[in-house]
């Protein structure tokens, strides 16, 4: 009998159990990892940070804005937004009194040119641009898969700082993110 096998076959349960503090990271991120993986999506390497997974990224980076945010923010978001990204959303609503604009687009999203006029409409319905703290979009959307026009989303909203969920994006779709610098991408 290989004991050697055995005891790692019943230690890897255990894994399981511990901390996750105290696991080693899966994929450690080393230079010459994100200096390639920076110029693979249109970035500088000191600007990209490595997280667990998107939804991770997504609730860390609306949290971190959240503590920046104006009483009672006005915050932008598309109804083919994913479902965990909504629930921060919703959070914030409860948290901090946000008001929560959000635009039903799933009869336009075969449109780049009606998509844009809906969310355009519903920005100047709710007092314009510069009313709204923060804004969300999908680059692309799960459901249904539809690559939405990211760059004129964000030209709607001059000043306003938009987050971009981009999990589905990279391999997808080329991408220059230093383009977009001054907004955020998860």
């Amino acid at each position: 009998k290989d004991t050697a096998s055995l005891r790692s076959i019943r230690s890897r349960p255990r894994f399981y159990q511990l901390p996750p503090h105290t696991h080693p990271p899966a994929n450690p991120t080393t230079p010459p990892f994100n200096r390639r993986y920076a110029s693979y999506v249109g970035a500088e390497a000191a600007n990209l940070v490595f997280v667990e997974n998107a939804s991770g990224g997504c609730n860390s980076f609306i949290r971190s804005v959240a503590a920046q945010l104006p009483p009672a923010p006005k915050i932008l978001l598309l109804s083919c937004a994913y479902g965990m990204v909504k629930n921060i959303l919703y959070m914030l609503e409860d948290e901090v009194g946000a008001e929560l604009v959000e635009v039903e687009v799933s009869a336009v999203l075969h449109s780049p040119e009606l998509f844009l006029a809906t969310v355009e409409e519903a920005i100047l319905a709710n007092g314009g641009a510069a009313t709204f703290s923060l804004a969300v979009i999908s680059h692309i959307a799960s459901i249904p898969g539809v690559i939405l026009p990211v760059e004129d989303f964000i030209e709607l909203l001059p000043g306003v700082p938009v987050m971009v969920d981009g999990a589905h994006a990279p391999g997808t779709v080329p991408l220059e993110l230093e383009a977009l610098r001054h907004h955020h991408r998860a």
